[in-house]
């Protein structure tokens, strides 16, 4: 059996919790997916709406076509 495996696309980025609103710095759409695209074994990513993703919808869309 083949195993598929995915990840939320924020999660490749810089992450934040109830403590610190950002660790690290914030990611483009493209470093996000090149980032994804690296991981051994990922077949596939989770968009989670972000009010940032959503501002370059058309552009997300071009880069799921790409990656």
């Amino acid at each position: 059996m083949e195993r598929k495996y995915s990840v939320f696309l924020g999660n490749v980025g810089s992450c934040s919790d109830r403590y610190c609103t950002a660790y690290g710095r914030t990611y483009s759409p493209d470093e996000l997916f090149k980032r994804a695209a690296s991981i051994p074994l990922l077949t596939g990513v989770d968009l989670v709406l972000t009010p940032e993703l959503l501002e370059s919808f058309d552009h997300v869309k071009e880069l799921l076509k790409k990656w």
